[in-house]
């Protein structure tokens, strides 16, 4: 049987009927006007005892205190697309540039470089599938210019997804180029530079389609126990949530911009959220006391 739509009155009295607490109905009102009910739904599930048919909320919870979660997360978001795009460009310019000045213009098309034939023929699918719809400037500019030959990596491969290129960077044969670019990012081996690309790449999808990030559990990523660059000392900690990822991020964009504010940022940004349970991030207590972090 089909669920009926709820009106914004149905969906507060829903909420309430199972004990959330709504400090000011009208403001509330307004935001599930704007927001789909649903999106509420993953920060709720801490703070209900899911064993119950009902899923009633533990103690008093305020509807106030989700849509600080929320807001908090939609912020936290941001700040991770914005260090995630700088990684993106350097990983995607680092493999153009790499590999074109060994093997040439268009290595990419030959799949003599890479370990899986033919996962690299499904990629060279869609990549031209891409270049075939794009109405990139560039593109355009190419396929005028050249319409009867292949286009060149540095064209083509500034239009695949991070995600599509990570899985390129994974099927690519160990050489001097592929360890040309782990060394780049201090990276110490290609399996934990592919996985981190990997995770990082979902992390941009959820990122720009709007997801939760906060109590999210993620695919797990490698935390090395040793990099040649200043990380993390405490690797006992789950490799599934975000606060693990953020840090390879924050790794990762040390190598790419020295000075960059992520930190700072972060910081700031936790502690306009003091409210914020952190710990389902998977954020240790000690966590600011790591020289990594100060």
């Amino acid at each position: 049987m089909m669920a009926e739509p709820f009106s914004i009155y149905d969906q507060i009295n829903n909420l309430k009927e199972k004990g959330l607490v709504f400090k000011n109905e009208k403001t509330s009102r307004h935001f599930l006007l704007n927001n789909n009910y649903y999106r509420l739904k993953g920060y709720m599930i801490p703070f209900q005892n899911t064993k119950l048919l009902n899923k009633p909320f533990c103690g008093k919870v305020y509807f106030e205190d989700l849509l600080e979660i929320y807001n908090f997360d939609s912020d936290l978001r941001s700040l991770i697309f914005n260090a995630v795009e700088k990684i993106e460009i350097s990983f995607r310019n680092q493999i153009i540039y790499q590999y074109a000045n060994k093997y040439g213009e268009q290595w990419h098309l030959n799949d003599i470089y890479f370990k899986n034939k033919i996962v690299h023929a499904e990629f060279i699918k869609k990549l031209n599938l891409e270049v075939n719809r794009s109405r990139e400037e560039f593109i355009i500019h190419h396929r005028t210019k050249n319409p009867n030959l292949n286009i060149d990596c540095w064209v083509s491969l500034e239009i695949i997804s991070f995600g599509e290129l990570s899985k390129m960077f994974e099927n690519l044969k160990a050489d001097e180029c592929k360890m040309n670019i782990v060394n780049h990012y201090g990276a110490q081996s290609t399996r934990i530079l592919e996985n981190w690309m990997h995770r990082i790449s979902l992390i941009r999808n959820i990122c720009a389609h709007h997801g939760r990030l906060w109590n999210r559990e993620l695919k797990k990523i490698i935390l090395p126990k040793k990099l040649p660059s200043a990380y993390i000392q405490n690797i006992d900690i789950s490799n599934d949530n975000i606060y693990s990822s953020i840090c390879c991020i924050l790794y990762l964009l040390n190598e790419i911009e020295p000075q960059n504010n992520f930190k700072k940022d972060l910081k700031n940004l936790l502690n306009l959220h003091p409210s914020v349970n952190f710990k389902l991030m998977g954020f240790p207590t000690d966590w600011k006391n790591e020289l990594f972090w100060q």
